[in-house]
């Protein structure tokens, strides 16, 4: 998961590795959502605030970090030079080296309102990572990171406590 990106020496191996966390990191969070819509149905608390999630995360602070990487590279500059595969407006919309997850064929129209311990596990682990992440870009001092995005990153930092909050009493009730 999230490296210590400022250990990164070489500038695109630095802004592709973050990129691809970030696109590991939306589909988790698209897969929990999918789970929490499969569980607990749309209109749940938990379904609409990881929706949220989404809209804060992928969204607005993808669209901060696309603007840091094009201020970083000269303007001629389209490809990551040392990924020439990887236009540089995308690699924060279309990395990811890990498979997209959907596994719930098991869909029927009563909502089970629990979790499996498997669900539970990856939630956690979901939960940890984007800490980690938001961590890494909040105390990352070899980016000259504007203060819009820490601003951004206290958003969905305490937007998330408020998730982690109502994702431990599901778990308690079960």
């Amino acid at each position: 998961m999230p490296q210590y990106y400022k250990d990164i020496e070489d500038k695109d191996k630095r802004w592709y590795t973050m990129g691809n966390d970030f696109g590991n990191l939306r589909n988790d969070c698209d897969y929990i959502l999918d789970i929490y819509r499969h569980k607990f149905g749309k209109s749940h608390s938990l379904s609409k605030k990881f929706q949220r999630l989404q809209r804060y995360i992928f969204i607005e602070l993808a669209s901060t970090l696309d603007s840091l990487i094009c201020n970083s590279y000269e303007s001629h500059i389209i490809y990551l030079p040392n990924y020439p595969e990887q236009i540089i407006t995308g690699v924060f919309y279309s990395l990811s080296d890990e498979p997209i997850k959907r596994n719930l064929n098991d869909y029927s129209t009563l909502y089970s309102k629990k979790l499996s311990e498997d669900e539970k596990e990856f939630i956690n682990k979901f939960i940890d990572n984007l800490n980690t992440y938001l961590s890494h870009l909040f105390n990352n001092n070899n980016y000259n990171l504007m203060f819009t995005l820490k601003k951004k990153i206290n958003k969905i930092n305490n937007y998330f406590n408020k998730i982690i909050t109502n994702h431990q009493l599901i778990f308690l009730d079960q």
